[in-house]
């Protein structure tokens, strides 16, 4: 059913089932230029459609236990942190997809996440997902004056940082208060502030500091609107059409020496191996590079016919797509100071956590474990047994002062409630609503009561 005075806002030429959903049957926004929106803006819409907090609607009509929805979603984080990949391709993006097909009626969400890609990307391949929400101000500005105003799915791409539009960089920090906007807000609203109530799209004065948008970075932006609106039939694996078309890339432009093309366009040699080879995927970033050398956008690189010019120079992105830290390159007396600090922390006589540790030697857990894996292993798993020990001597303190707490008001002749021995236990820094604390308290007051 259709929510009253909420037309359909997009085409659509989907077979809808007209029996009764639970939600409303809205349709998603069809924009042109592959800026249609994602299904986290999908959520939202249908939240305001039905003036509820979004979510209170996501938790208790979409991802009630009975949904079968992975656990993680009604975990405390996810609305802030995790839901990020809701319009990626994981279980997130899968399974939450087809419960709103089953709850509106509608069977193109698919399309409102990166679901139709998941035969070309892994869901966990690096720089696919941004880790926060991103916008453009100009847009929000505009559209937050329309009836319907949406977030484009291509913005919850992490290579995603220019608005094709306008050429302004994405932002991802409200104007106002500068903090991150939630992926699932309480308000029904994609251009409305989660903490401060500010217009996201408030045009706020350009810093003098800020880098013009080149043309690269425009180029990455319709590269990836054009990957996001590319439509293929249903089944279709990508993987091998691209590694299909890639060869013929290759044979064009560089003769069929894979070498000499990786050194025109970027790539150290032999990277393009396991792809071949093993049948590997590519990362984002590698798949836009190899269109980027090409001149053509990714439509055409997966396409069935991609009738390359019998010419092409190649060309090298100096776009760096995806930036990674670097781990610290330590000398030989910068690895010896550090390995005794490590011995000694490995030895000392009261354990420390290795956050502490890595804290002290400005070092990072990663370059730590890299380094000094035996280390790594023996002060991680000595500060476990340390936490171990520690929480089997609060649990038996804490035992302690139940018994004392109950037999106390017990032979007070009062009755030992909850609340009372709660109160008790206060005093000591402990509570009943402790792991097994409860438990003790009603078998110390059964045994008092001597039943």
């Amino acid at each position: 059913m259709l929510a009253p005075d909420m037309p359909f806002l997009g085409g659509d030429e989907v077979d809808l089932d007209a029996s009764r959903t639970t939600l409303f049957n809205i349709a998603p926004v069809v924009a042109t230029g592959g800026s249609h929106e994602g299904l986290l803006s999908y959520l939202i819409a249908l939240s305001a459609a039905h003036s509820v907090n979004t979510r209170d609607l996501f938790k208790h009509v979409i991802a009630t236990p009975a949904s079968a929805l992975p656990p993680g979603v009604r975990q405390p984080g996810f609305n802030n942190e995790y839901a990020l990949t809701v319009n990626g391709i994981g279980p997130y993006a899968e399974s939450i997809a087809t419960r709103l097909n089953l709850l509106t009626g509608r069977r193109d969400l698919e399309n409102l996440t990166l679901l139709p890609l998941r035969s070309l990307f892994r869901f966990n391949a690096p720089a696919l997902m941004s880790p926060t929400r991103k916008w453009c101000a100009t847009c929000l500005s505009i559209k937050s004056g329309e009836r319907r105003s949406h977030l484009p799915l291509a913005w919850s791409l992490a290579m995603h940082q220019v608005c094709a539009v306008h050429r302004v960089q994405l932002i991802d920090r409200c104007p106002h208060c500068k903090r991150c906007q939630p992926f699932i807000p309480r308000l029904p609203t994609v251009w409305m502030c989660a903490y401060c109530n500010g217009h996201l799209g408030a045009n706020i004065a350009m810093s003098p500091d800020a880098v013009p948008s080149s043309t690269e970075e425009v180029w990455v932006s319709n590269a990836l609107l054009d990957l996001v609106a590319y439509k293929h039939g249903s089944g279709v694996n990508l993987l091998p059409l691209f590694l299909a078309n890639l060869s013929e890339l290759i044979a064009v432009s560089a003769g069929g020496n894979r070498a000499e093309f990786c050194r025109q366009t970027g790539f150290r040699v032999g990277a393009l191996k396991d792809w071949f080879a093993k049948t590997q995927h590519p990362t984002l970033p590698q798949f836009l590079r190899v269109c980027f050398a090409a001149d053509v956008l990714p439509s055409v690189i997966i396409s069935a016919n991609p009738a390359f010019k019998n010419s092409i120079v190649l060309r090298d992105m100096r776009l760096r797509l995806l930036s990674r830290k670097l781990p610290p390159r330590l000398s030989d007396s910068q690895r010896r100071d550090v390995d005794l600090a490590l011995k000694s922390a490995s030895t000392a006589a009261v354990a420390e956590p290795l956050s502490k540790v890595c804290r002290r030697l400005q070092l990072s857990r990663n370059a730590v474990r890299y380094w000094f894996p035996q280390h790594y292993a023996t002060i991680c798993n000595r500060w476990k047994r340390h936490e171990k020990q520690c929480a089997e001597e609060r649990a038996q303190c804490r035992r302690q002062q139940i018994d004392l707490a109950v037999d106390s008001l017990a032979e007070a002749g009062i009755i030992p409630s909850r609340s009372r021995v709660e109160r008790k236990l206060s005093v000591s820094g402990y509570s009943l609503r402790e792991c097994g604390a409860r438990e003790h308290y009603k078998a110390r007051v059964k045994f008092r009561s001597g039943t």
